[in-house]
């Protein structure tokens, strides 16, 4: 009886995960740069660093990244994302992808370096 216990128990685990879900992370790191070193670099309105910094985004999230200084015009710049490469995997086992596509485990923060500079032209 434990046996079946165990067995639907691991059944209903793989039922519910999807490849992506159980391969990828939960989160990426990201690296953050600015042109100007005295720029204040902040990821959705919560300042992280100057100059550079490295933050890490929640999977299956975007982020807007704001570089700022006084006297300057902010730059505001989106995070991209890819499909991560386990989502493939997903084609063999397809209602782990339906998962996967729900939490958002299926996309990977792509590209994880960024170059965000204030706008300082006086123009």
């Amino acid at each position: 009886m434990k046996t079946i216990n165990a067995l639907a128990a691991v059944l209903c685990i793989t039922l519910t995960s999807g490849c992506a879900a159980i391969f990828g992370d939960k989160s990426d790191q990201i690296t953050i740069h600015s042109g100007d070193p005295a720029a204040k670099i902040s990821v959705n309105g919560n300042q992280i660093g100057t100059g550079s910094a490295v933050y890490s985004v929640p999977a299956g999230k975007m982020a807007n990244i704001t570089a700022s200084k006084p006297g300057c015009f902010d730059t505001t710049i989106q995070t991209d994302q890819s499909i991560r490469g386990a989502t493939w995997l997903d084609i063999l086992f397809w209602p782990g992808f339906i998962v996967d596509a729900a939490t958002g485990d299926m996309h990977k923060t792509d590209p994880t370096d960024y170059v965000v500079t204030p706008n300082c032209n006086k123009s």
